[in-house]
Parts: structure tokens; C-alpha cells; sequence
């Protein structure tokens, strides 16, 4: 069978690539398709992913809200009815604004496979003929070492680091500087998410604070 793959860069991490090309090997799909959807004047983890494969690369401006799921969706839509042999369609996301580009390919016939983490809303999991969850092996702590040793840095007398700050110290040392590069859509979500490593100032409101938990 045919499989067509759409991979929502914004919105998953480029670690996850592989994983989502040894599913559709090991089910002895053919990938005919492969496109990804991200900002690239904003650099990140899948900029050597996409520059070390043959994934099609949509540049996606952000200066208008979920652009990248209205380009994806109206790719999908375009390559599916211009295309007969795609027996399958692969979202690679974790956001929740596909369910009526899902609907719409089901009544066309098509297979249509999520890939995403777990954060990924129940209800558009279930809306997939099959949903794949994608998770990181790797050791929490070891991953977010480099975020660990920047609020050490930058924390203040009452123990928070400004999240603007964080930021600019990783990015001063090189390193990953947007919180898709670790696997999470936005930097609140991702201290939220590891409340065993990071916790956020309640108090503060306009811009993030954390410290270690």
C-alpha cells in the first residue's frame, strides 16, 4: 500500500522522523509522499533532518494563527485527489485542528494514520483509523540537562529564572533554542509537563518563570 506523510514540524520533534519511516517499513507501506511544514528562517532540530533527506519543505510564515495546519490540510486535500494510488494518509502532529481534514479523507476511502505524542487530545486520537504514539527513550533529566543548567544560572534570589533568559543562554552556548527541538509545541508546556524537574511562578503572568522543582 501507498502512504503519503505530512509531517507538522511546529508541532512534533524531528526526533521522532525515523521512528515514523521505520513504522511505515516495518508495515510494508511505500512512502510516496513526503512533506514538512515549518517556519525556516527559525532554526531548529529538523532543519539537518530535512536537509539529509528528500522530504518536500513547506515554508510556513507565522505572521497569520495556524498556517502551517491550513497549508497542510489543503496539501492533503490537493495530492489525494490528484493522486489515486495513495492508499494512506500520515498526520505527523500533536495538534488537535485536523479532525475535519480526517473526516473528509475517510469518506474519500483513505487510511488515515496519526503519529503523535501523548499529549495529543483523546478525541483526535480516536478520530484516526489508527493512532501511533511516538515517545522519547531517552532519559528525561539528560535531555533537558542543558535547560537544567541555564536556570541555575539566571535564578534569582527567590530561586525563578526568567524564561527569556533561559533562552538567550542556551542559544549563547549553541544550543536548542525552541521547545520543539525537545519534543513540546511551547515552552509552558513544557516545564508543565515535567513538574518532577521544573515548576512555574503562578504569580507571574506576563512572561515565564521557572525554577527547579
Amino acid at each position: 500500500m501507498k502512504i503519503a506523510l505530512y509531517f507538522d514540524c511546529q508541532n512534533v520533534s524531528h526526533t521522532f522522523f525515523s521512528d515514523v519511516v521505520r513504522y511505515c517499513q516495518n508495515e510494508r507501506y511505500e512512502i510516496v509522499i513526503k512533506k514538512a511544514y515549518k517556519d525556516f528562517t527559525k532554526r531548529c532540530g529538523w532543519d539537518e533532518i530535512l536537509q539529509a533527506s528528500d522530504i518536500e519543505a513547506i515554508q510556513i510564515f507565522n505572521h497569520k494563527p495556524n498556517s502551517s495546519d491550513v497549508s497542510l490540510c489543503l496539501d492533503v486535500l490537493e495530492d489525494t485527489m490528484r493522486f489515486n494510488q495513495i492508499d494512506i494518509v500520515g498526520i505527523i502532529s500533536s495538534d488537535c485542528d485536523f479532525a475535519s481534514l480526517i473526516i473528509k479523507l475517510k469518506k474519500m476511502n483513505k487510511v488515515v494514520l496519526g503519529f503523535g505524542e501523548q499529549k495529543t487530545k483523546q478525541s483526535i486520537k480516536d478520530a484516526y483509523s489508527n493512532f501511533i504514539l511516538l515517545s522519547r527513550q531517552d532519559s528525561q533529566i539528560s535531555d533537558f540537562s542543558d535547560i537544567i543548567q541555564a536556570v541555575k544560572e539566571n535564578m534569582g534570589s527567590d530561586g525563578y529564572a526568567c524564561n527569556a533568559k533561559i533562552i538567550k543562554s542556551l542559544k549563547s552556548k549553541g544550543g536548542k533554542i525552541s521547545p520543539i527541538e525537545y519534543g513540546y509545541s511551547s515552552w509552558r508546556n513544557l516545564y508543565q509537563s515535567n513538574t518532577e524537574i521544573f515548576k512555574l511562578n503562578p504569580l507571574i503572568k506576563s512572561d515565564i518563570a521557572v525554577a527547579l522543582a
